[in-house]
């Protein structure tokens, strides 16, 4: 853990960066999370696979990036040119997506090769853009942000962070939404992108070179590979217990917001999503800032359980609610919690950064926190909405609707954390264990201290073996709840073709109603149906009746 720096207040000059900062880099970045992922699925495919491909390509690029431009501002010894030409070139880069047109390349490719042409290069951009706003705000500005903190001012300053992106989306959604609903995707894309510019402007200004910062000793690419080190791992237990619990958050994230807007658009049926999501963001802002001081007096573990427990249930009563008034009540408690999380998460890997390693540490941060969430958590949650099998057509297009076991998902992801947690709390017994060793082996004739320490070591094995336990329960009863939840999608969708068949059936359509069987059958959907009475009624169950109207229609 970095020694403790005496705790001062930040200045205005500061808290100016960090508040235009952070927003306009999240503005930004709400725009690649959420908005490039509707651009390629509205204008140009409507695969999730390409959605999902495009996630995990750029957090790759992510994670490259920031581990080597974290440890080459490191090396050089500076932030602010890297913050400035970055948010520059980031801002372009942006730009660059209005030159994207499906219609243009049909006319050099041909509507199929055009398609795909498309989407490929939306991804390629995507790197690339990926790529400058790496480099400029979680490679440098994130750096910058350490060197100007100390663990006294965390708390409040990650709590502001953490809020940004909402704010950010809270921005889009209000402003910019619009643009994009009427298909303004070229003029919706120029003006974030010179937002972004304009950051890079305010960065000359607002900007200063920490006083504290030296260039880094040894080689460069020493330098990249230096929190890759399994010594520097074990060096450090308490850093990276806390960046593979910010891996494992991050991922349950994953699980569901690339297709957030596109779940309450195309499942919930709701056209005006940016009035869901504005009241939610709002008070999901709101208190993730109120949140900072709690955590700075209470302690950021402290914090962080009740936080993720809350979490939990917010992403369970999503799978639930249908109404506008529930899903925004029940995306404040999930989004709020989870910002308040994440400031949790976020300041603990500050507080357990080595000191004069902030840049080199910043690419391993954006390892846990962005490259393994995005190449897992889209990915698993494509697989959910495939496995959903709800889809619509769209000018001849077949089209994958989100459903919510996106967010059951999500919560069984989230649930590991807790195993993380448990294995904090172990890792500070251990730590404590070595200290007691240490003190030992300079007294001398202190016999106790050793049935002392046997009786510790007894301890954590029998938690270690509780832990596995729970592990293990955890994962079969992931297992459960993955059955369970195949089971009633079968049923759903077998009591979807019965009533089909049965209202055939019972307006004499008899040719329709053979196909359905038919189709039913080859979907091996019959065995599913409900075997009892479900009306309250004395009449027959759905496959009774089935079986009635199938031995009359099927000779």
């Amino acid at each position: 853990m970095a020694g403790k720096k005496e705790k001062n207040g930040l200045g205005a000059r500061v808290w100016a960066a960090l508040l235009s900062f952070g927003l306009i880099g999240q503005i930004a970045w709400v725009v690649e999370n959420m908005y490039f992922n509707v651009f390629l699925y509205n204008t140009i495919t409507g695969d999730t696979g390409m959605i999902a491909a495009m996630v995990a390509a750029s957090a790759v690029v992510a994670a490259v990036t920031t581990l080597a431009v974290g440890a080459l501002s490191d090396k050089l010894g500076v932030r602010k040119p890297i913050i400035v030409t970055g948010y520059l070139l980031w801002g372009l880069s942006v730009m660059a997506f209005a030159l994207v047109r499906v219609s243009g390349l049909e006319r050099l490719l041909g509507p199929a090769k055009a398609v795909q042409t498309a989407a490929v290069l939306v991804i390629v951009l995507d790197c690339v853009m990926t790529f400058f706003g790496s480099s400029a705000n979680d490679a440098a500005f994130n750096a910058w942000v350490t060197d100007v903190t100390d663990d006294g001012n965390r708390g409040r300053v990650e709590s502001v962070l953490a809020a940004m992106p909402l704010v950010a989306m809270l921005v889009v959604f209000g402003a910019l939404d619009g643009l994009t609903a009427r298909g303004h995707w070229g003029l919706f894309f120029l003006i974030v992108g010179g937002l972004t510019i304009l950051g890079g402007g305010l960065g000359r200004v607002l900007i200063q070179e920490p006083a504290s910062l030296r260039r880094a000793e040894g080689n460069y690419l020493g330098n990249i590979l230096y929190g890759l080190r399994p010594g520097v791992v074990w060096a450090n237990p308490s850093l990276y217990l806390a960046l593979l619990a910010l891996a494992v958050y991050a991922a349950s994230q994953q699980v569901y917001m690339p297709y957030l807007i596109i779940y309450i658009q195309r499942f919930l049926g709701v056209d005006s999503y940016a009035v869901i999501l504005g009241v939610v963001l709002t008070a999901a802002s709101v208190a993730s800032v109120a949140f900072g001081r709690v955590i700075d007096r209470h302690g950021k573990l402290h914090v962080a359980v009740p936080a993720a427990v809350t979490a939990f249930a917010g992403l369970i009563a999503m799978f639930f609610v249908r109404g506008m008034i529930p899903v925004i009540l029940a995306g404040i408690l999930m989004l709020g919690a989870s910002m308040v999380l994440s400031a949790c998460l976020q300041g603990l890997i500050r507080d357990y950064t080595p000191a004069d390693k902030a840049g080199q540490f910043q690419g391993i941060r954006i390892l846990f926190q962005v490259l393994l969430p995005m190449v897992t958590g889209p990915y698993i949650g494509a697989a959910v909405i495939r496995h959903g099998g709800e889809t619509y057509q769209e000018l001849g297009v077949v089209k994958e609707v989100p459903t919510p076991e996106i967010f059951i998902a999500a919560a069984l992801v989230l649930l590991l954390y807790t195993f993380m947690m448990e294995r904090r709390q172990s890792q500070q017994q251990i730590d404590d264990l070595k200290q007691s060793a240490s003190a030992y082996q300079t007294l001398q004739g202190l016999m106790s201290s050793n049935d002392q320490l046997k009786t510790q070591v007894s301890e954590l094995e029998a938690q270690l073996q509780e832990l596995q336990g729970q592990l293990a329960a955890a994962k079969e009863e992931q297992e459960r709840l993955q059955a369970q939840i195949q089971n009633e999608q079968k049923a759903t969708a077998a009591m979807h073709w019965f009533w089909q068949i049965n209202e055939a059936y019972v307006r004499g359509k008899t040719k329709l109603c053979r196909e359905l069987i038919t189709a039913l059958e080859e979907a091996q959907l019959q065995d599913f149906l409900p075997k009892e009475n479900i009306t309250g009624t004395d009449r027959f169950s759905p496959y009774d009746r089935y079986m009635e109207i199938r031995g009359k229609v099927i000779k």
